[in-house]
């Protein structure tokens, strides 16, 4: 990972420990997150059911059962990771990026799912892997921008560069899409490219996570409950003279 300063990042301290990514602020997002995966499992699991879990291979059920043990395990972080120290916080940090990501892919297992179901998944998903392939490339570069970016150079033309290439791909993606036979349901399609815009927002949203994880781990001062700083004891100038004086007498 490119060196982190703490010094440009006051800003995420400041939200570490009193704006949105605090603990409160964290078990709230989980939370939301949690309903939105179960939303998606549910129906995921409904066209399982239709198509037979026990017709699936094996992979598929591995999937759908972690799923269901990862959303165990959410609910129980989001009720045990209560008081608010350095500890929890840390735990939190790490499930925020780890379940953000698990959720931006929740969408295309259950697109999956259905094109099991209309025999159309060996067809489609090249384009699924395609639009996650295209989403951790853009993942990717905006974190390397964002950790050496500092904070007066926003819109330089790096960053410039990235939305260029962020939007030059949607486009070349949109079009192999609608060309192609399988999208001929627009349902289907819009579904899709909702999910996709969902994926890389979610992805660009994760940079912030990630570099909040990695400076709470790294700097000591990030903690939600910092150690405190060592006083410089002081020592009044006229005290010093009137020891001084005694020593020299």
């Amino acid at each position: 990972m490119l060196q982190i300063k703490k010094e440009k990042f006051s800003e995420i301290k400041y939200e570490i420990q009193h704006g949105r990514l605090t603990i409160s602020g964290n078990r709230m997002y989980l939370l939301s997150l949690f309903i939105y995966s179960l939303v998606l499992l549910g129906i995921t699991y409904r066209v399982a059911c239709s198509v037979g879990i026990n017709v699936l291979p094996r992979e598929w059920k591995v999937i759908l059962y972690a799923e269901l043990s990862l959303l165990i395990l959410q609910i129980l972080l989001i009720l045990l990771c209560k008081t608010k120290s350095t500890f929890n916080y840390k735990v939190l940090s790490v499930s925020r990026v780890f379940y953000t990501y698990k959720v931006s892919l929740d969408p295309f297992i259950m697109i999956a799912m259905f094109t099991i179901d209309n025999g159309t998944f060996n067809s489609y998903a090249p384009f699924l892997l395609l639009i996650v392939f295209t989403g951790m490339i853009v993942h990717i570069l905006v974190l390397m921008n964002s950790i050496k970016k500092e904070k007066k150079k926003l819109f330089n033309k790096q960053n410039t560069m990235i939305w260029i290439s962020i939007l030059f791909l949607s486009i070349v993606l949109i079009t192999v899409l609608s060309r192609n036979a399988l999208f001929q349901d627009i349902n289907m399609f819009l579904m899709t490219i909702a999910f996709t815009i969902v994926f890389i927002a979610m992805l660009i949203g994760n940079c912030e996570f990630i570099i909040a994880a990695y400076c709470v781990f790294r700097f000591p001062s990030f903690a939600v409950n910092p150690p405190p700083q060592k006083k410089s004891q002081y020592v009044n100038p006229k005290n010093r003279r009137k020891k001084k004086k005694k020593n020299k007498r």
